[in-house]
């Protein structure tokens, strides 16, 4: 956990550092959103190093605050399912799992789990989303929680 803001991203620091004080729903979308006009890639890349998206987001959480997290982010990946968006909620969501330090699915996710895979694999196969990525950041999700 780091109480630094990143040097990558402007947009997102006031709602991180508000979620850092505790698991708030609407805060989490508002990140989100702000977040996802600044950059449209899961991935960042800058001179010497390639950074995630949301790892800033899940480096400054408790582990507990980024489970509690997880079903809004999971809100979040459903409602944008359709959206050029779907990726990123999906690397959002991916990056929460590893900030929970745990391989314990909520049960908003394992609720879920099935309906966000049909959902990967429709989008995946329109090519039109960066299906590689999507791909990618599914699998690091689908490999955190054991479910390959």
């Amino acid at each position: 956990m780091t109480d630094r803001p990143s040097p990558y991203f402007v947009s997102g620091q006031r709602q991180i550092a508000a979620l850092a004080g505790g698991a708030e729903a609407p805060l989490l979308r508002e990140f989100f959103r702000e977040r996802t006009r600044e950059c449209d890639s899961p991935n960042q890349h800058f001179e010497f190093i390639t950074v995630g998206l949301f790892d800033d987001l899940a480096s400054s959480l408790s582990p507990g605050t980024a489970f509690d997290l997880i079903p809004a982010a999971v809100g979040i990946a459903i409602d944008s399912h359709g959206d050029s968006l779907f990726v990123l909620a999906i690397a959002q969501l991916e990056a929460l799992a590893r900030g929970s330090g745990t391989t314990e699915a909520p049960a908003a996710l394992d609720t879920a789990w099935d309906s966000l895979q049909s959902a990967v694999d429709a989008h995946s196969a329109t090519g039109e989303l960066g299906p590689d990525d999507l791909e990618s950041q599914w699998r690091a999700l689908a490999d955190w929680y054991r479910r390959r």
